[in-house]
């Protein structure tokens, strides 16, 4: 089953998003990997990672102790 979820991104390289440019990050299930998720941003570079990396990472960066 394909899963993919969208973020709607407010800054890239440190500059604010324009109002009616749609860009969002794109969170996608690996279809034979359970454990990794896809990220990309727009139409650019597809990445792969641990999605439980990801979200210790996410954990960290929002200083929750969970």
């Amino acid at each position: 089953m394909k899963v993919e979820n969208k973020i709607h991104v407010y800054r890239i390289d440190g500059t604010d998003t324009v109002v009616g440019e749609l860009t969002q990050l794109t969170v996608k299930n690996v279809w034979n990997r359970k454990q990794f998720v896809e990220l990309q941003v727009g139409e650019d570079r597809k990445i792969v990672v641990k999605s439980s990396d990801l979200l210790k990472a996410i954990s960290n960066a929002t200083d929750n102790d969970d």
